[in-house]
């Protein structure tokens, strides 16, 4: 069996954007307890003490970017953890697939009034449908999100 955890993007910009992406990052279940593992380790390495109680979920933008818990966490250690994460994801051949929908445009055709959240999902989900045929067709994939809540474009 593999899992796909599903996120989108909307949830950690503060911004509006024009595209709604919803990513999904596949891996086979026997990896999940040391991936899981070495993300927590490797991230909450970083968070200084004091802020550990102010930390409730990663997001890799805040990492990359070196926004809340990770301010102030110097640019070299903070791209050394992404650097190791993504050499997991590069070494257990975890693909990634995505949907993305440009809202502009959405608005403008004969679905405008479509939830794009709703179609990103749906486009990534027949990603990852067409990834476990490629990969593995004996097996399906479990999807795994967070609690989603609805983009108001």
């Amino acid at each position: 069996m593999y899992l796909a955890y599903v996120d989108d993007s909307a949830r950690s910009m503060k911004k509006k954007t024009r595209f709604q992406v919803l990513t999904a990052l596949v891996m086979k279940d026997e990896h999940f307890r040391f991936t899981e593992a070495m993300v927590g380790v490797s991230v909450l390495a970083l968070i200084p003490e004091d802020r550990i109680s102010n930390f409730e979920e990663f997001k890799a933008c805040e990492l990359y970017g070196g926004y809340a818990v990770f301010e102030g966490i110097p640019q070299d250690r903070r791209f050394r953890v992404i650097t190791a994460l993504l050499h997991r994801v590069r070494d257990q051949k975890m693909p990634l697939v995505y949907g993305v929908v440009d809202i502009d445009k959405l608005k403008t055709g004969l679905y405008g009034s479509a939830n794009p959240l709703d179609i990103a999902f749906r486009i990534c989900a027949h990603g990852i449908e067409k990834c476990i045929k490629e990969i593995d067709p004996d097996q399906f994939a479990l999807i795994i999100s967070d609690q989603c809540c609805p983009v108001k474009s």
